[in-house]
């Protein structure tokens, strides 16, 4: 049971960063930026069309496992609250997910909770104005998956194991966890680049910016932003690069987001003296349509090493690889 919560939890996390659609229109005009002239920055607007559908294949790495998922997202009005809209996937399917090491019981218990962790997805309610996203229904995910982990027990240490997890995803260090993953899914789409200023083809400039904690919480860094230009043959097109540094005592806000997310019983085990050094780092690449932001792909790459006295430093790599066809 332990080692099957390990190899799944990931599957809560990675599930979690999709968002989600209804119907209606809503004309989104915003001043649509001319063709980039050389040696001249380029100003970014949102302009999608509002109903607006695209079908999207997510190719991810997490804590060593790949799976490719494909689903469509909607962003639509809400009719529920008039001037917000609401975004959300349908259509979910698992294309490939990485078994490795997986019993079938395991492989069984896997599906059921990917299952739960699908039909109960957060949905998205949007500004159209700021562009700036709420997450809805996260609970309502965690509790689905919750109830199938309990039906799976069968011993006495099942039944205490399965409530420490309960604990730790109902716990508000892992619901923010949640919480900033789903919305770091739009965010990558249209918060981060509308009204951006762009740097000339070819050029970079550094900005302040906020980074997210694999662990949930949010800190300071800076922002390399990089102008890539066109792909060739295709100008309506624009590619950018989005390169962050945490900055700050990296090491000493890991600890606390580390202490916070256990038990506890598990806190005072964790010292400062422990460790040497903590650091993150997020790599985004766009390829976004200049007009309008609708993106054809989104490259996002985090990289967070710690490394404890006397042993190798410990580095993860996160992936996500979004295409998208509207």
């Amino acid at each position: 049971m332990t080692r099957t919560l390990q190899a799944l939890f990931p599957a809560l996390l990675l599930a979690s960063t999709l968002a989600m659609p209804s119907k209606g229109q809503v004309p989104v005009k915003g001043p649509a930026p001319t063709p980039q002239a050389q040696g001249k920055s380029l100003t970014l607007h949102f302009g999608w069309p509002i109903p607006a559908k695209a079908h999207i294949v997510e190719k991810s790495l997490k804590k060593g496992r790949k799976a490719v998922t494909s689903y469509n997202f909607e962003l639509v009005p809400d009719p529920e609250n008039k001037g917000r809209w609401i975004g959300r996937m349908s259509d979910i399917q698992v294309q490939q997910m990485d078994t490795m090491g997986l019993t079938p019981e395991q492989l069984a218990l896997s599906k059921k909770l990917l299952g739960a962790v699908t039909s109960a997805l957060p949905t998205l309610s949007i500004d159209p104005k700021t562009l700036e996203a709420q997450a809805q229904g996260i609970r309502k995910g965690v509790e689905a998956v919750i109830q199938i982990l309990r039906s799976t027990a069968k011993t006495d240490k099942d039944k205490q194991l399965i409530a420490l997890v309960s604990k730790s995803m109902t716990s508000k260090a892992m619901l923010a966890t949640l919480r900033a993953s789903s919305l770091s899914f739009w965010k990558a789409w249209a918060e981060t680049w509308n009204g951006l200023e762009v740097p000339p083809k070819g050029r970079s400039k550094i900005l302040d910016g906020v980074i997210s904690y694999p662990m949930g919480g949010e800190g300071k860094c800076k922002v390399k932003l990089t102008n890539l230009g066109s792909p060739k043959g295709n100008p309506e097109l624009i590619q950018l690069r989005y390169e962050q540094t945490g900055t700050g005592d990296i090491l000493g806000i890991f600890i606390a987001l580390m202490k916070k997310s256990l038990p506890p019983a598990y806190r005072d085990r964790i010292h400062k003296e422990m460790f040497e050094s903590a650091s993150i780092s997020v790599h985004m690449q766009a390829t976004l349509h200049r007009k309008t932001l609708l993106p054809q792909r989104v490259l996002i790459e985090k990289t967070t090493e710690v490394k404890m006295k006397g042993r190798p430093a410990r580095k993860q790599l996160e992936r996500h690889d979004y295409h998208f066809t509207w």
